[in-house]
């Protein structure tokens, strides 16, 4: 069977798969960068991450959608862009955690699509993609104040 995707479900999805894969690079930025309280911050970002990103798998699953994976291929192409990136900079603290800004913004740009289909979404997914805004705001804070 099937099943075309609301514009609502592909925003939701791609907003899913690009938490997933933030994860998946703050836990690989955590094996490069050599600063222990960077390694705390990442591993906080990390798990509030994926707690939202559950909450964001669950509200895709009431729509009546499966939610999508990130394409290994894709993240580890990008993975490893990342870590030549910082192997070439002069200091690899401060690359990583640019590469991080730059991903919160881009995540945080999804959010925004994500919430123009503001009349398609529940109360709860409004505020679900409320919550996920305010801690992407409060990561590009402290990755700012930490870099």
């Amino acid at each position: 069977m099937f099943y075309i995707l609301s514009d609502t479900e592909v925003a939701l999805n791609e907003l899913l798969v690009a938490c997933r894969a933030s994860i998946d690079h703050y836990e690989a930025a955590c094996e490069l960068i050599g600063d222990e309280d960077k390694i705390t911050l990442f591993r906080s970002i990390t798990n509030q991450r994926t707690d939202l990103s559950e909450q964001l798998a669950a509200a895709i699953r009431e729509l009546g959608d499966l939610p999508a994976a990130p394409d290994p291929d894709k993240e580890t192409s990008e993975m490893l862009i990342e870590h030549l990136g910082a192997s070439l900079s002069e200091n690899d603290a401060d690359y990583i955690m640019s590469q991080r800004i730059k991903a919160e913004e881009q995540l945080q740009s999804l959010v925004d699509k994500a919430r123009e289909m503001e009349r398609e979404l529940s109360e709860g997914h409004r505020a679900l993609l409320i919550d996920l805004s305010k801690h992407i705001d409060e990561t590009i804070k402290a990755l700012l104040l930490n870099q």
